[in-house]
């Protein structure tokens, strides 16, 4: 089944535009509405004089990207699916770190950062398999 999965474009694009579309939206609120960021995953006003938060939409903006390029040249330059795998992994520490050491959290902004690590593992290990299947393939 898993085989199935990774060996269907139809598949491969839908989870890449569904990442492209998530990480655009925390771009979006993280940058132009970080209040919103704060009450959803905080619970407290909007405090962020290092700009930490507005960091982490930059980060965000470059997976955004690297996504977006991958969508358009995987099928003909599978390695791009490896890319996307290395990209989601810096995401496998993050979210579980932060969950350890914000002071602030509510039980939304708790479930998001304990459900994202094995959800990032899950695409990472997703998008390598894919770029195996795939480089496998006679052009």
């Amino acid at each position: 089944m898993l085989k199935d999965l990774v060996s269907n474009k139809t598949v491969i694009n839908a989870l890449l535009i569904g990442l492209i579309l998530l990480d655009a939206a925390y771009v979006v609120v993280v940058w132009f509405f970080p209040d919103i960021w704060f009450g959803y995953f905080h619970g407290i006003p909007y405090n962020d004089p290092e700009g930490l938060l507005r960091r982490a939409g930059a980060v965000w903006l470059a997976f955004t990207v690297v996504q977006l390029v991958t969508c358009i040249k995987w099928p003909s330059e599978p390695y791009w699916l490896a890319v996307v795998a290395g990209l989601r992994s810096a995401e496998l520490f993050t979210e579980w770190t932060y969950l350890c050491v914000a002071r602030d959290l509510t039980p939304m902004g708790k479930i998001g950062l304990l459900i994202s690590t094995p959800a990032n593992l899950i695409v990472c290990l997703f998008f390598f398999k894919a770029f195996l299947v795939q480089w496998k393939k006679p052009q």
